[in-house]
């Protein structure tokens, strides 16, 4: 009963498709914008959007238990998108070359194509480019664009081999 007054305040609250598990937390600047076709998201999803960020959800995104999401600059996650357990994605760093580090950031923009599977304990850093079709190996780090079609792991994730998905 919780969840669905729970799910309820969120629809109206941010006027999206959105179905939440225990302890869902979704932050927003005044400014950022918000654009969801349907989220599922399991317990513990924390998703942060600040400052004039953008983050952009197609249909059927799934968050399994305990993900993180942190955006300064903008986050697009594209159709059937699936993301297992305690994933963290991060759309910037502390620019560790200024003097107050600890408010100074780097932000560039994530995109996550269609019909991609991202396994868990995985993490998706900033700038980077996931194309539609792809499998990014359980407990990957991901800093830098994946191909469609292919299957990427490791720390950093390095392409493992072209996928024949169709759908």
């Amino acid at each position: 009963m919780i969840n669905k007054i729970r799910n309820y305040i969120i629809r109206k609250k941010y006027k999206i498709n959105i179905n939440v598990g225990r302890n869902f937390l979704l932050k927003k600047s005044n400014k950022s914008k918000i654009k969801i076709g349907y989220l599922d998201a399991k317990e513990n999803v924390s998703i942060i959007i600040k400052n004039e960020a953008v983050f952009e959800l197609g249909k059927m995104v799934f968050f399994n238990n305990n993900c993180t999401i942190l955006i300064n600059e903008g986050l697009t996650i594209g159709n059937n998108v699936m993301f297992g357990p305690n994933c963290v994605i991060v759309d910037h760093d502390h620019d560790y070359t200024k003097l107050n580090y600890r408010d100074e950031f780097i932000n560039k923009k994530i995109c996550i194509g269609d019909n991609v599977w991202v396994g868990s304990n995985c993490t998706i850093l900033k700038g980077v480019n996931i194309g539609e079709n792809c499998v990014i190996a359980a407990g990957s780090v991901v800093n830098k664009d994946c191909l469609p079609n292919c299957l990427y792991g490791g720390s950093p994730a390095k392409l493992i081999k072209e996928l024949n998905r169709e759908y």
